[in-house]
């Protein structure tokens, strides 16, 4: 695979977010809207600005207008995904009728909040050089590494935003906790086929510590802190009391929700999806189990979470015990 400089810190960022009215909208609404967008940007912490109507369009610009239906969210990253390339781009986002699309609107921010800047938290050398490794890890040629990518880049980002001041080694255990994918699922998925799908989890999460171990140890880092990653990685699949790998389970499981659920429904369907969400439950917080409910999901993936929820409160050792 091609070689990346420590500078190549994300595929890009957007420098800003644009919203392009399709409609001439009353004050009221456009007021509305504003307040609205300026939520937002403050929750996310980037630029979003509403254009005046009949504003040329700059940048990648996405339709949210379906014409009654749900916008498709992978429709969305095969736009994003051409732009990557670049260091830095503008997102355009074309809006007819705000009381329909808005939440829509806000399923595409924290799906692409991984690509967003960081203002208050600025990498430091050391982890630098671990982001580029871990980009060089990956051929984003192939759809399930790339997925696999943008997943580890937004479990980082959910667990800077649940933890702002998160150290050097939990920060890598987000980048690196799924790095066994890329040695056994970089074609095809096969955890569905696992006649035992915790011991399965287990087996991905303690061959991750130790394929973690062997990359990173090329970086020369601390023996403390590459200890402190495996031991982080090694664990993630299971529920645990330890604070800093709750964290690490509470931003893996966000990020599930809000990045890969319509992507794993799409793949595997409703019966397997159904599993996954209730043993992705298991291993969440309360306090998480809660911000997961109020995110702006894709219809399809809420109906199958509330189903779930609403059932009983998962038990902290995970699947099994539903079977």
């Amino acid at each position: 695979m091609a070689s990346h400089s420590p500078s190549d810190l994300l595929p890009s960022l957007l420098a800003g977010v644009i919203v392009y009215p399709q409609e001439d909208w009353s004050p009221q609404i456009r007021t509305q809207v504003e307040e609205h967008l300026r939520c937002l940007a403050r929750e996310l912490r980037c630029v979003i600005s509403l254009a005046r109507r009949g504003a040329a369009e700059a940048g990648v610009v996405l339709d949210l207008s379906t014409n009654g239906g749900v916008a498709d969210p992978l429709a969305w990253d095969a736009r994003v995904h051409e732009l990557e390339s670049d260091s830095v781009f503008e997102l355009g986002v074309r809006l007819s009728s705000p009381a329909l699309e808005l939440e829509a609107f806000d399923a595409l921010l924290r799906r692409y909040q991984r690509l967003l800047p960081l203002p208050a938290h600025v990498p430091s050398p050391e982890l630098a050089r671990v982001l580029a490794l871990h980009r060089s890890l990956h051929d984003l040629t192939l759809p399930l590494v790339r997925a696999d990518y943008d997943h580890a880049l937004d479990t980082w980002r959910w667990l800077l935003w649940l933890a702002p001041r998160a150290d050097f080694a939990l920060q890598c255990a987000a980048l690196f906790h799924d790095v066994e994918r890329l040695e056994s699922e970089p074609l095809q998925r096969t955890e569905h086929l696992a006649p035992d799908y915790v011991s399965f989890k287990r087996a991905h999460a303690r061959r991750g510590a130790e394929l973690v171990g062997a990359h990173l140890s090329t970086l020369g880092l601390p023996a403390d802190d590459l200890r402190e990653i495996q031991r982080l990685v090694s664990h993630h699949e299971r529920p645990d009391a330890d604070p800093r790998l709750q964290l690490l389970n509470d931003a893996d499981g966000l990020s599930f929700f809000s990045l890969n659920g319509y992507g794993y429904l799409r793949y595997f369907g409703p019966a397997v999806t159904r599993d996954k969400i209730r043993y992705t439950s298991a291993r969440l917080s309360p306090r998480t189990r809660v911000l997961v409910r109020a995110l702006p999901l894709h219809p399809r993936v809420r109906e199958l979470l509330d189903a779930e929820v609403n059932t009983l409160d998962p038990p902290r050792d995970g699947p099994a015990a539903w079977r």
